[in-house]
C-alpha cells in the first residue's frame, strides 16, 4: 500500500495553529500544503542570500547521491537531505521544543556565553533559535549536507514580526559543511530480532555494555505537565571495535562553551570518539548536551514492530547502529565528563490525548513519524537487505495505515535529554 504522505500530514495540520510555544509555523504548514511543487532543489542550492548567515561552502560546491527518488549527502548516511526531509526536521524541532516547555536546552547556560557549536544542525531551526536567545554568542552550525538554512532564518524573522519585534535583527550563524565522522562504521555487529528495538538488549549486543540492575527515579516535569524522569545506569564499559583513526581531531580554531548534538543516532558509530572530541573542544566548565528519542512499540504483532526490528538489524549490519545506547553515563564519563544527568520525557504519538496541549503535540509528533518511516528505512533496506524500492514503500505504507487507524493509540516516545560538563579544573 502506498500512502500519500503529504496528504496525510495536511490532514493533521488543518486546525492546528501556532500557540505560545510555536507548535507549527506558518512556513512549515505552507510547505506541507504546497507539497513537492514548492520544494527547493537542495542539490542545486538555494539562490537566496542572507545577511545573517555565512557558509564555509555554497551548495553548488557539493554534490548529492540520488537513490530511489531521494537525495543523500554521501554513500553511507541512511537519512536523506532533500527538502522533504527538511520539512520533517522543522516539524520535529517543534516537538523537541515543546517537550521542554519551550526551552531550547536543559544545560544551565549563562547569558554571557560566547561560543556554541551545533553538531548535525540539519534544517538549522535550533541554531537560529539559540542565536536569538543568546545574541552575544557566536553560533557555529555544522552538518554533512547542504540545507536551505535561509528558510529557518526567514521562519525566525516571521515569528519576531508576529510578536511585534520588527526591529530585532537576527544574529549571525556560521554554517559549516563538514563530515565530523572520522571513525567510520563499527565492525562485527550482530543484533537478533528482539534486540532491534529493546533498549537493554541493544546495549549488550551493539556496544558490549553489560547491563546490571540500576536505579531509576521520578522527577518533576520540565516546565510541562507531561511526565519526565531522570534515569541512570551502572554498566561495565567496553567500546566497540571501529575503523579509521581516532587521533585526527575536529580542529576547530577555538573551543566552545556549549556543544549541542540532537537526533544523531545512526550518524556516528564510535560515540566514545565523538565525546572525546567534544571534550577536547570545550572550555573548562563547558557543557555538552546530547538529545535523542526511543520508540516503545507495544503491539507485538504489528507491521510497525516488524519494520522497526528489520530496520534496526540492517542498520547494525551496516556498521551504524541506530540506537540510544550512546546516551548512557559510561560513554560520557569515559571521555572525562562530570555532572551527567538524563531527563526523559514521554511524548504522545497521535491525537489520542484528551488535553489540548498533548493532543496538538501528539499530532505534530505523528506527522513527523509518518514522514520519517519511509525516509528512515528506504536506503538501508534497499542497499543492505536486498529489498526493492516498491517493497519498502509498500511495507512502510502499511505502517502508516496502522498509525492512522489507531492500532498504536496510547503509544508514547521517550525523548531523552542528556547533559554533562567538562570539569572546571581541566584546561586541556
Amino acid at each position: 500500500m502506498r500512502i500519500c504522505l503529504t496528504a496525510v500530514c495536511l490532514d493533521f495540520v488543518q486546525g492546528v495553529g501556532a500557540d505560545s510555544q510555536g507548535v507549527m509555523s506558518k512556513r512549515t504548514a505552507r510547505m506541507m500544503e504546497e507539497g513537492s511543487s514548492s520544494r527547493h532543489n537542495i542539490s542545486g542550492g538555494s539562490q537566496r542570500s542572507s545577511p545573517e548567515s555565512t557558509r564555509s561552502l555554497r551548495s553548488e560546491d557539493l554534490s548529492v547521491v540520488n537513490e530511489n527518488g531521494r537525495a543523500y549527502p554521501n554513500d553511507t548516511f541512511f537519512m536523506p537531505c532533500d527538502s522533504q526531509e527538511q520539512t520533517r526536521l522543522s516539524i520535529l524541532h517543534r516537538v523537541f521544543l515543546n517537550a521542554l516547555g519551550g526551552q531550547l536546552t536543559t544545560a544551565p547556560l549563562p547569558s554571557t556565553i560566547e561560543r556554541i557549536l551545533d553538531v548535525g544542525s540539519g534544517s538549522g531551526d535550533w541554531a537560529v533559535a539559540i542565536a536569538l536567545e543568546y545574541p552575544g554568542a557566536e553560533v557555529v552550525a555544522v552538518d554533512l549536507a547542504v540545507w536551505d538554512v535561509e528558510a529557518a532564518e526567514e521562519d525566525a524573522k516571521q515569528r519576531l514580526d508576529e510578536q511585534g519585534m520588527h526591529d530585532v535583527e537576527l544574529p549571525e550563524v556560521t554554517w559549516e559543511i563538514a563530515d565530523l565522522d572520522m571513525w567510520g562504521p563499527v565492525e562485527h555487529v550482530e543484533v537478533t530480532v528482539e534486540e532491534g528495538i529493546e533498549d537493554e538488549h541493544v546495549a549488550k549486543s551493539v556496544t558490549g555494555l553489560n547491563t546490571q540492575e540500576g536505579g531509576k527515579g521520578r522527577a518533576n516535569s520540565v516546565q510541562s505537565n507531561r511526565s519526565s524522569r531522570r534515569e541512570s545506569w551502572r554498566r561495565s564499559y567496553n567500546p566497540p571495535s571501529r575503523r579509521g583513526s581516532v587521533n585526527l581531531g575536529w580542529n576547530f580554531s577555538e573551543p566552545f562553551d556549549f556543544i549541542h548534538i540532537r537526533g544523531m543516532k545512526g550518524a556516528f558509530a564510535y560515540w566514545t570518539g565523538v565525546y572525546r572530541e567534544c571534550y577536547a573542544n570545550l572550555v573548562p566548565g563547558g557543557w555538552l548536551e546530547v538529545v535523542d528519542f526511543q520508540y516503545h512499540i507495544a503491539q507485538p504483532d504489528s507491521v510497525m514492530r516488524e519494520v522497526f526490528i528489520n530496520f534496526h538489524a540492517v542498520a547494525s549490519k551496516s556498521g551504524y547502529p541506530v540506537t540510544t545506547t550512546h546516551l548512557q553515563r559510561e560513554f560520557f564519563e569515559a571521555a572525562g565528563f562530570e555532572e551527567y544527568e538524563m531527563i526523559a520525557i514521554d511524548i504522545p504519538l497521535g491525537a489520542w490525548p484528551g488535553d489540548d496541549e498533548n493532543h496538538t503535540l501528539g499530532k505534530m509528533h505523528l506527522v513527523s513519524l509518518v514522514e520519517s518511516i519511509e525516509a528512515t528505512a528506504l536506503r538501508s533496506m534497499t542497499k543492505h537487505a536486498g529489498f526493492t524500492k516498491e517493497e519498502v514503500q509498500e511495507r512502510c505504507g502499511d505502517v502508516v495505515q496502522e498509525l492512522l487507524t489507531g492500532v498504536h493509540d496510547q503509544l508514547e516516545t521517550s525523548f531523552r535529554f542528556v547533559r554533562a560538563r567538562k570539569p572546571l579544573n581541566d584546561d586541556k
